[in-house]
């Protein structure tokens, strides 16, 4: 490497990144191109993903977009398969697509709305370990990371559903560490807190039109150093996980809260 030239953590990698249009799945997409990884954005909104995509391209970095509803099978064969066909193999499986819901006592949580949850939290995780792992295990290893929450270790009232979601994805990645550890298969998970996000006006209380930045600065003062989670604190982990790095690392649910678990 010439004197000054930056170190490309994960490069020729091919990274599948879900819910990549916006917020932490954006800022990673993002950054892995920056360090040389070839990226499938993916997300369910199209004018989002193809805008990162777009944007890795004009900044020098190989991306291309596909539009998936990640608790539809097809479309999770979709993105594996646009992935292999334009870059022949898959080293990183980011499963990062979620959703939450604002506040809401358990007796008035809808019984559609788990269902959503779940689908799209855990059955999303799955499908895409499910259909990926086979080609990582012929390629002799890769790396799948889970997006999951700190909430499953400061628990909150009025998140019940949106916690069991999470803590499934968490034991999820537990056991799949276990059983792909054989095949060279590293699985692990990130833990944001609150984070300044498009989803964040989720978590504020039914009828919030808009996060002011008074609502993101005490957001901010809940984390013991201060300040509300940024997209690039979870990209910058996600990074160390999917990067050699990382190589005797598996197993782990990462808690990126600012010591709000404490």
């Amino acid at each position: 490497m010439e004197r000054g030239a930056k170190m490309q953590l994960l490069k020729d990698k091919v990274a599948v990144i879900t819910g990549a249009g916006s917020g932490f799945g954006a800022s990673t997409a993002k950054l892995f191109a920056e360090h040389g990884a070839k990226i499938v954005v993916v997300d369910i909104n199209a004018d989002n993903g193809t805008k990162v995509a777009r944007e890795i391209k004009e900044s020098g970095g190989e991306a291309i977009f596909f539009k998936a509803n990640v608790a539809n099978v097809e479309d999770i064969k979709g993105m594996i398969n646009i992935a292999m066909d334009n870059y022949k193999k898959i080293d990183i499986l980011y499963n990062n697509a979620g959703i939450t819901h604002n506040p809401t006592p358990i007796e008035d949580i809808e019984e559609s709305q788990y269902d959503k949850l779940f689908e799209i939290n855990v059955k999303g995780v799955f499908l895409g370990i499910k259909y990926i792992v086979n080609i990582m295990k012929s390629q002799g290893g890769g790396v799948i990371l889970n997006t999951s929450s700190a909430i499953t270790t400061r628990l909150r009232p009025f998140f019940s559903a949106y916690t069991a979601s999470k803590g499934a994805v968490s034991l999820l990645t537990k056991a799949m560490a276990v059983e792909l550890a054989p095949y060279k298969i590293r699985v692990n998970a990130i833990n944001p807190g609150a984070g300044d996000t498009g989803m964040l006006i989720d978590f504020m209380p039914k009828g919030t039109e808009k996060v002011t930045e008074e609502m993101k600065k005490k957001v901010g003062e809940i984390m013991i150093l201060g300040r509300i989670c940024e997209p690039i604190d979870v990209a910058n982990v996600a990074l160390f996980l999917a990067s050699d790095l990382s190589s005797m690392i598996t197993g782990v649910c990462l808690d990126v809260d600012g010591g709000k678990h404490l």
